[in-house]
């Protein structure tokens, strides 16, 4: 698994732009307090105990996946509204559009005994005529630790860039 370049939560926006167009990704360290934190996963609780699993091996038979979060916890709101989140929109969207919008807020929950998920890009979601201008931004918010043995997202360099 590739090694992805760490920058800490206060790295200036040009500087996680550079990371990002070198490499089609990069991790932002310690960016929610732990006050905010805990107040994420309180709120999300409840939903996230009330989600089914998914009903199939692309979603995961010991997987949950709880949406529309930005609704449900109004601690969400800082992490979508964030400065260096609209900083790489900014940058890495508005070339290609007016404006952007929030697509999809989720809560993935991975299970033991889940298996991995088939390699893919998000951004196929969006069809294969799309060539030269990427159509979205994807951020993951780790809520726990982050890790290969609990099924944290595999990245590929070289199929993100």
């Amino acid at each position: 698994m590739a090694e992805l370049t760490h920058l800490p939560a206060d790295a200036p926006a040009d500087a996680i732009a550079a990371v990002l167009d070198r490499d089609g990704a990069l991790i932002l360290d310690a960016v929610v307090a732990p006050d905010l934190l805990a107040e994420l996963k309180a709120e999300l609780a409840p939903y996230v105990a009330a989600t089914p699993v998914g009903a199939d091996g692309f979603t995961g038979v010991r997987t949950t996946r709880t949406g529309a979060l930005v609704a449900r916890a109004p601690a969400c709101r800082p992490l979508v509204t964030h400065p260096q989140i609209q900083a790489l929109c900014a940058h890495l969207l508005k070339p290609n559009c007016e404006r952007w919008r929030l697509h999809l807020t989720q809560l993935i929950r991975i299970m033991e005994g889940q298996g991995a998920q088939p390699i893919h890009r998000d951004r196929w979601a969006w069809g294969a005529h799309l060539k030269g201008i990427e159509p979205q931004l994807n951020t993951i918010w780790a809520l726990t630790d982050f890790t290969a043995d609990n099924g944290a997202t595999q990245v590929d360099r070289k199929s993100v860039v």
